[in-house]
Formats: structure tokens, sequence, C-alpha cells
């Protein structure tokens, strides 16, 4: 019995510490969904991508799909130093996108 608890208690330790990490350069891009007409006014600079290895992860996979957000908004501001991040496409482990220089 109490190895089952100390197991139960390890594995709610182990995710409860897992959260995603927002690089400083990220807080320098908005997102926005690709589909929006009001982006015919930025300028495009290049695509991005972030893959995420879920093996590497405890927890739920929306914390997965918010690191690889976060990867993609610093992958714009540190490659293109652009504004906005336009996400193509969108998956639990993987996403990619298009950097643009909107403001």
């Amino acid at each position: 019995m109490k190895r089952q608890l100390a197991l139960a208690l390890l594995a709610t330790v182990l995710a409860g510490c897992t959260q995603a990490v927002k690089p400083s350069s990220a807080n320098n891009v908005t997102v926005v969904d690709g589909g929006g007409a009001y982006l015919s006014n930025c300028k495009m600079l290049g695509q991005v991508s972030a893959q995420e290895n879920p093996w590497d992860w405890f927890g739920p996979t929306s914390i997965v799909r918010t690191q690889v957000i976060f990867n993609m908004q610093a992958a714009v501001y540190d490659r293109y130093k652009g504004d906005t991040l336009s996400i193509q496409s969108l998956t639990d482990y993987a996403g990619s996108g298009i950097a643009l220089k909107c403001y």
C-alpha cells in the first residue's frame, strides 16, 4: 500500500512540475489565426515551425501545444525580427506558421 501511494505521489509531483516555458523573445510576437483577411497588409517574412518530443513531457498535451506555440513565436522574432505569427497548422506536438511584419 505504501508503495502504491509513493508511486501516485511521484506521478502527481512530476505532472505538477511540467509547464511551458516562454522564451523572452516570444513576448515580442502576436499570435493570430492563419485565415484572417486582416493579414493582407502585413509583409510575409518566411516560414517557421516547431516540434516537441512527446516523451520529454509529463502532463497534458495542452502544455506541449503551448510550448510549440512559444517556440514558433521566438523563431519569428529571433530569425526574422517579425512581430506576428500566423499559425497555419498545429497538432499536440508540432506546428507551422508564417512570420509576418504587421506593425
